[in-house]
């Protein structure tokens, strides 16, 4: 089960990088 907390750790860091990289281009 530890694939389900990789990719919940992959989602939540994609979307932080996501709104960085649209709030400070």
């Amino acid at each position: 089960m530890e694939i389900i907390y990789f990719y919940a750790i992959i989602a939540l860091s994609g979307a932080l990088t996501s709104m960085i990289t649209i709030w400070y281009p």
